[in-house]
């Protein structure tokens, strides 16, 4: 059984893709792969691209997005996967979802835009620039300086790397301030693990849980330690909320949510920490997963030096 090989869309594009014999099996190769790991994530039944996640707090359904497609890749490198079988990888699947949505069975394209970095060995720089991590945490306190509930978020990713499910189910309990750590039990991809925090985040993060809004909120239970409008925030609002940081912030290019993890890879390295303690503060499960987190960039250091004095007001 396989999610993607039995669903309607690969036996439709099987029969119609204009495509060799032998083209098709080292597509079905691929997209089996990628079937395997959407199971593991927790795929299962009718296959729905464009009804992919449920959010439960608005009992609606949003389609595939390219996230789950780079925790795919990272998935992949994890495996073992050199630079030149990425890129095969990359290039038949996103002909699979463009050939999906030129004959109409999904309504957006999630890798439209996607870019394939792997040729050879091309190494793209995901990392947020030095310059755009100040004015993004300028921005993210100004969009909320009562509670400064987005300035911490932002910190956080840059600091600890968390993906996208694990900021969204974070709760308190995995806090830890006497040993300055968050356990990653909820909405990781794989096994549960530890990440550290900076002496700043520590700080503006205890502020923040102390604050009477947050403690509305919970009202002395343990909650998800995001929310927007009386409900956790999620993956349907989250990213409407980013848009209108970076709109604040003047920063134009797109940002993934993954860059964050690339970013804080690379200010840790910037720092002069070595690429074990990077690869467990990523949780990654090998080190050739870690080295593609460490492109040549901007010098970021100094971003972890900013505390609330630095903010524009």
């Amino acid at each position: 059984m396989n999610i993607i090989l039995d669903s309607d869309y690969y036996k439709f594009w099987f029969e119609n893709a204009n495509l060799a014999k032998s083209s098709k099996k080292s597509y079905k190769c691929e997209l089996k792969r990628f079937g395997e790991y959407l199971m593991i994530r927790g795929a299962e039944g009718k296959l729905d691209f464009d009804n992919f996640y449920f959010i439960e707090e608005s009992n609606t359904y949003e389609p595939i997005d390219e996230d789950i497609f780079d925790e795919f890749i990272e998935f992949l490198i994890e495996e073992g996967r050199s630079n030149k079988m990425l890129y095969p990888a990359i290039s038949f699947i996103k002909s699979f979802f463009n050939f999906l949505k030129s004959v109409g069975m999904i309504k957006i394209n999630p890798l439209k835009y996607y870019r394939n970095p792997y040729y050879e060995l091309a190494h793209r720089d995901y990392t947020i620039t030095k310059e755009e991590c100040i004015k993004i945490l300028n921005a993210a306190y100004k969009y909320d300086p009562f509670t400064k509930k987005y300035y911490v978020l932002v910190l956080m990713l840059l600091t600890c790397g968390f993906r996208k499910k694990e900021l969204l189910m974070l709760k308190k309990s995995q806090i830890s301030f006497d040993f300055s750590q968050i356990e990653i039990t909820r909405g990781q991809k794989t096994t549960a693990g530890v990440v550290m925090m900076t002496e700043l985040l520590k700080s503006e993060l205890k502020s923040y849980l102390e604050h009477p809004a947050w403690s509305e909120w919970s009202q002395g239970r343990d909650k998800e330690v995001f929310f927007e409008n009386g409900k956790p925030l999620n993956e349907n609002n989250l990213p409407k909320i980013m848009k209108e940081i970076y709109k604040i912030a003047g920063v134009k290019r797109k940002i993934r949510m993954h860059d964050y993890r690339h970013t804080m890879a690379y200010l840790m390295y910037s720092e002069g920490i070595n690429e074990m303690s990077i690869k467990e503060q990523l949780r990654h499960a090998r080190l050739a997963t870690t080295i593609h987190y460490l492109p040549p960039g901007e010098d970021l250091a100094k971003i972890l030096e900013m505390n609330a004095n630095n903010l524009v007001k």
